[in-house]
């Protein structure tokens, strides 16, 4: 995922590349979410640039082997978390690695634009307590105390962080703090005031505010070229309603 294609403000994109050029990139990030939005692509953007063989001031290359892999969201130092839970193929200690295909392929078919009850949909698993739990708690701690593949970053994107079950919070608490080498933690939630303090407390902030019409309707229009400009702003005006 490059950064011309993640549907968020220029302004943030900008933000966010020139940190990572001047190295001021926070080693914990909450990325406050709007429902539907692109705050997962953003991730994955910045992850995407920071291991880019032939980056260009603005982004990825898009073709380098690193960033071959994280198109696939196959690179071996792109660790991914999401709620999970028992489920008719998983019938007992799930944990994120058991559903990696399934949220790959989750992930491309909405083209990034995530939303969690579509995923507890995916699961079959709409009335149950699904979450980011111990197992992937301590899956997350093992990686982090081995070098990363690359010899650069590590990187750990937790989706949906408010859904970290909280008797598996206290194992990532030093981590977060006090991570091992080169870690980058991305933390992505739509209901921030559901977080526990000590896991917020421990992250940056980064607000990804809801997109204009205007932006919006560019957007489309890149997109769909054959797509008219009254056509785009139409749409724009009754999603938003």
């Amino acid at each position: 995922m490059q950064f011309k294609d993640v549907l968020v403000a220029p302004q943030l994109k900008e933000q966010i590349i020139n940190q990572v050029k001047m190295h001021r990139v926070s080693h914990a990030q909450l990325f406050h979410a709007q429902p539907g939005s692109h705050a997962f692509a953003l991730a994955i953007a910045m992850a995407q640039y920071m291991c880019c063989e032939h980056p260009t001031d603005e982004d990825s290359c898009g073709h380098c082997p690193s960033c071959i892999q994280f198109e696939k969201l196959t690179h071996p130092d792109l660790h991914l978390y999401f709620p999970n839970c028992i489920t008719k193929n998983v019938k007992k200690e799930p944990d994120c690695q058991q559903f990696m295909q399934e949220f790959r392929e989750f992930v491309f078919r909405h083209d990034y634009h995530i939303d969690i009850q579509d995923w507890l949909t995916e699961l079959e698993g709409e009335n149950k307590q699904a979450s980011i739990n111990i197992r992937d708690c301590s899956d997350i701690i093992s990686h982090n105390n081995v070098r990363s593949y690359s010899g650069g970053f590590k990187f750990y994107i937790l989706w949906n962080i408010d859904r970290l079950y909280h008797a598996a919070a206290p194992k990532l608490l030093k981590t977060l703090e006090e991570p091992e080498g080169q870690s980058l933690f991305i933390l992505i939630s739509e209901k921030p005031e559901q977080i526990l303090k000590t896991i917020l407390s421990r992250t940056q902030l980064v607000s990804i505010p809801k997109l204009t019409d205007e932006q919006l309707a560019t957007a489309l229009c890149k997109k769909f070229p054959g797509m008219g400009e009254q056509t785009a702003h139409g749409l724009c005006q009754l999603w938003g309603s």
